[in-house]
């Protein structure tokens, strides 16, 4: 299950529990129509709590959106976590599609102001 939804700072993903590679095709799709309605430079928030570990296939998928996101004028990035795994992963993924200097990372389980924290981040350039 995921939601992607523009914001006042740009868009908002939301990826809950398992995406496999077919819904990860539709999930591409979708954020491709979202990104044409997004002005540049924009800020995305990617709240990644609730998702499983991603397989190989799908994380090849993800990268494109990454870097769809990337070209349509992405100015910074805050990936919403709670797992150290799951860290792991959105920082190597970061770090091959060549984002990880735009790319922050929020651990949700360590601060409960998660949201403000990633907004920081979007809109004024503070670490989390």
């Amino acid at each position: 299950m995921y939601r992607i939804q523009n914001e006042d700072f740009g868009v908002r993903i939301k990826i809950d529990g398992s995406l496999g590679v077919e819904r990860a095709q539709v999930w591409l799709g979708d954020l491709a129509k979202v990104l044409d309605k997004t002005k540049s430079p924009f800020g995305v928030i990617v709240d990644v709590r609730e998702a499983k570990i991603f397989l190989p296939q799908t994380q090849e998928i993800l990268k494109k959106g990454m870097e769809a996101c990337f070209k349509a004028g992405m100015e910074r990035a805050a990936v919403v976590l709670s797992s150290a795994v799951g860290t792991l992963q959105a920082r190597r993924l970061a770090r091959e599609t060549g984002i990880d200097t735009w790319q922050r990372y929020v651990d949700a389980s360590s601060h409960k102001d998660w949201e403000r924290r990633a907004l920081d981040w979007i809109l004024n350039g503070v670490d989390p």
